[in-house]
């Protein structure tokens, strides 16, 4: 039973772990692409809670930051 809790809270950070570096990597590329990115927008990504949803693919790429996926949940 210890283990199996161990092995819950290890997965629990890891995945932690995984979305708080999506999340700074996406940061980092609206901020590269837009320069400053505008607080609600940081609040906006920094809430996701689903790794899926902060997988950026090249068609993710917008022309502005109000056409942003992150804008729009």
């Amino acid at each position: 039973m210890l283990s199996r809790l161990l092995g819950s809270t290890l997965e629990e950070g890891r995945i932690k772990g995984r979305l708080e570096e999506k999340i700074n990597d996406i940061l980092e590329i609206l901020e590269a692409r837009f320069g400053d990115v505008p607080e609600d927008a940081k609040e906006v990504v920094e809430k996701i809670n689903d790794l899926k949803k902060l997988f950026v693919s090249k068609s993710d790429v917008v022309q502005n930051i109000d056409e942003s996926i992150f804008l729009k949940h």
